[in-house]
């Protein structure tokens, strides 16, 4: 398997990449508006092919997210023109690593999904076992790093990069009320990943309460996307209280909502797991027993205080642990990682 260590022309490199890490235009692939938009952040200039195959929106999905002014939209057929010297080109999939293959530049995949999970959602008949070593030989022969956004995903390819965490806007995310004593849940396409977000215990842990869903889920009636990310933020402040559920092998304890929820003020509700960034009682309720996580709802329905003291917890967990400047850092070490790693 692919481990990123010295070598000698990595060494020889190194200042090179220094330099030109300093004024970098980068290639990515617009696999999620909020991930990309995210990644925007750590600065400089992107393209950003877009739109992708198989993706639900024909194009850059603004309800999501607005385009940020350093990302330039792209056709793939524009980016494999080589008319324009990429610093590195960061894929989500190895779908994106394929359609790049030709282009000469350092590549970075970043690993969204767990392997147990893409299996089983795809009904895929390949193991475990020979996913890896697929994956792990096609990033030796074309000199790529992996970086994965958790321990748990990185764990499940086996793949050895580092791992870089979500980046939340906490200047963004505020200003938590929860005068409407419902719940939230953001998700799309909830049928096509019921597995992986244990929709089953989502359903039972809900049952008799209010709880909103928003999301692409055309097949949910009454279900509608935010309009923009002001609608979104509307939705966190005015909820009492966030709803997440994940199936332990397949799926981490959080993504992006749960967090974006909790640096918003929001508690937060979820099903036990090892990677939940939820502590019972501290910042919402967490536990495998579905009656104690209803009479949990029922408290924050009943005490706004209640939720405004847990919520205000969890805001402080995400500004500790997802803030723009370790994220920053994290990707300008794994860029840099794998220029100098490219051969």
């Amino acid at each position: 398997m692919m481990t990123a260590q010295p070598n000698d022309k990595m060494t020889k490199n190194r200042h090179a990449a220094n330099n030109q890490i300093i004024d970098m235009r980068l290639l990515t692939f617009n696999a999620h508006e909020a991930y990309v938009y995210a990644l925007s952040k750590i600065g400089y200039k992107w393209d950003v092919i877009d739109p992708l195959p198989g993706r639900y929106t024909n194009g850059w999905d603004v309800n999501m997210r607005p385009v940020p002014e350093n990302i330039n939209l792209i056709s793939i057929e524009q980016a494999l023109t080589g008319s324009v010297e990429y610093s590195c080109a960061i894929a989500h999939s190895i779908d994106d690593l394929l359609l790049i293959k030709s282009l000469n530049i350092p590549k970075i995949l970043v690993i969204h999904v767990s392997l147990k999970g893409y299996i089983a959602q795809e009904n895929s008949r390949t193991t475990v076992e020979e996913m890896q070593q697929l994956l792990n030989t096609y990033l030796d022969k074309i000199g790529a790093v992996a970086v994965s956004v958790s321990e748990l995903k990185q764990a499940a390819w086996g793949v050895f990069g580092p791992v870089i965490p979500f980046f939340i806007d906490t200047d963004f995310f505020k200003g938590y009320r929860g005068e409407n004593a419902c719940g939230l849940r953001i998700a799309n396409q909830i049928s096509k990943k019921s597995l992986l977000l244990d929709w089953e215990t989502h359903l039972k842990i809900a049952a008799g309460f209010p709880v909103k869903i928003a999301g692409f889920n055309p097949d949910m009636h009454g279900v509608q996307p935010t309009k923009n990310q002001h609608e979104l933020l509307e939705l966190y402040q005015n909820c009492r209280f966030y709803l997440h559920t994940a199936q332990n092998e397949f799926e981490d304890g959080y993504n992006t909502a749960s967090l974006e929820a909790m640096a918003a003020g929001m508690p937060v509700v979820c099903n036990s797991h090892p990677s939940a960034p939820v502590i019972n009682g501290v910042n919402g309720f967490i536990s495998d027993n579905i009656d104690d996580l209803r009479e949990g709802i029922k408290q924050l329905q009943a005490d706004r205080e209640l939720a405004e003291k847990l919520g205000k917890a969890g805001r402080e967990f995400v500004m500790e642990n997802h803030s723009l400047e370790k994220y920053r850092k994290a990707w300008e070490q794994a860029i840099e990682l794998a220029v100098n790693f490219y051969r």
